[in-house]
């Protein structure tokens, strides 16, 4: 009975205070996998300390960190939902464009997307939106309705009909749903998105560990 207590505080203990050289073998994995770190580095670096790198390492991290400047695959990989946003580093504010839109972009002809997947993408924003501009329609005339019986513009009632249009009009026009867009890339441009999806997460695990600066908070990422 004592022996299986004091296991329990033992485990306990490591859970809540750490164990050193575990912790860092779970959560820098991609940056680990990427720089080629040992345990024993990435605990030096959680330590702040730079020079717990190679040079051989800090070339692959300057190539790690070129890929926060890759604002044209970050436009289409969120604007058409094959990564979500917040997997972006940093705070990110982007602007969603015509599905049409993002065919012109360099990292679209790069991913190897084709005019009639670019439908795709339309026909699937399109099927969930439908709905809800039919509900844009409807509240839309219950507002004019109002309004010409007289009924003041500053009215609950009406300023509530206009807060719901605004909310629809944003929900029909989001981009398309991530599981639904990811079905329309083929096997090889999977391949590529993950490989741009890992070099994002390397990215944040550099910045978690202060090797690099995240994007300034509030800068516009699709643009």
């Amino acid at each position: 009975m004592l022996f299986r207590f004091l296991l329990f505080a033992v485990t306990w203990l490591s859970v809540a205070w750490g164990v050193p050289g575990q912790e860092s073998g779970d959560h820098y994995e991609a940056l680990k996998q990427a720089l080629g770190l040992s345990d024993a580095q990435v605990s030096r670096l959680q330590q702040r300390s730079p020079a717990a790198l190679d040079d051989s390492q800090k070339s692959k991290l300057a190539v790690i960190r070129k890929t926060l400047d890759r604002w044209d695959a970050a436009t289409v990989t969120i604007g058409l939902g094959l990564i979500r946003e917040q997997q972006w580093p940093g705070s990110t504010q982007c602007m969603i464009y015509q599905i049409r839109a993002y065919a012109s972009f360099a990292y679209a002809t790069e991913l190897g997307i084709t005019p009639s997947q670019i439908e795709q993408f339309e026909q699937i924003q399109r099927a969930a939106g439908e709905p809800l501009w039919a509900q844009v329609r409807e509240k839309d005339r219950q507002r004019s309705e109002l309004l010409h019986s007289g009924v003041s513009k500053d009215s609950p009632a009406v300023v509530q009909l206009g807060s719901d249009i605004d909310r629809l009009q944003a929900q029909a026009t989001a981009r398309p749903r991530h599981d639904l867009a990811l079905a329309v890339l083929n096997a090889a441009q999977r391949t590529k998105l993950a490989a741009f999806e890992t070099a994002l997460q390397a990215a944040s695990e550099a910045i978690d560990l202060g090797l690099i600066l995240a994007p300034p908070k509030g800068e516009f990422l699709c643009h």
